[in-house]
């Protein structure tokens, strides 16, 4: 089972302390464990003020933890095969006309939420720069993917190749 979005990264600790020791707490090194082994299918909501902080050092307290629960849905893992269409921005240069424009590999294989990759047609990579290109280009790009909910089923290089013709003008 998977979160059927991307879970909230990060909460509010309010704690006190000696300040020689508070002064020491690094934001990077701070975690709160969640166990969700024994979690089914659905809905789960999770208790953060109750579980210890990770990394405070000694002779610190929590005071508060905002928010104070975390409401997650869980969904089954589903693996899929998409097409790929290649997002771009900005135009060619003047005189210049696209004449192509392919993905290699034109499909990748997904993993994530069941719900959110059946409701998935397709996915589009990074954008790709076409301004002021005057001839062919390769460009290695990646997809435009959420934050945590779906990624890639194994590490897949994207290229991106572009053509582009001068066009002739007849007087």
């Amino acid at each position: 089972l998977v979160p059927a979005e991307a879970p909230l990264d990060s909460v509010t600790v309010t704690f006190e302390g000696v300040q020689a020791f508070v002064r020491t707490v690094r934001q990077k090194e701070l975690g709160i464990g969640i166990d969700l082994s024994t979690a089914s299918e659905g809905e789960v909501n999770v208790e953060l003020g109750d579980r210890p902080i990770q990394g405070l050092p000694e002779h610190v307290r929590v005071v508060a933890v905002s928010p104070t629960s975390l409401r997650l849905t869980l969904d089954r893992v589903l693996r899929r095969k998409v097409p790929v269409e290649v997002a771009t921005r900005g135009e060619v240069a003047a005189g210049h006309a696209l004449r192509s424009i392919t993905v290699e590999p034109d499909r990748v294989e997904l993993v994530g939420p069941s719900v959110a990759l059946r409701a998935l047609d397709s996915v589009r990579t990074d954008p790709v720069d076409l301004t002021a290109l005057r001839e062919p280009a390769e460009f290695e790009v990646g997809l435009a993917l959420k934050k945590g909910a779906i990624s890639l089923a194994k590490p897949t290089p994207l290229l991106v190749k572009v053509q582009v013709e001068a066009v002739l003008e007849e007087r």
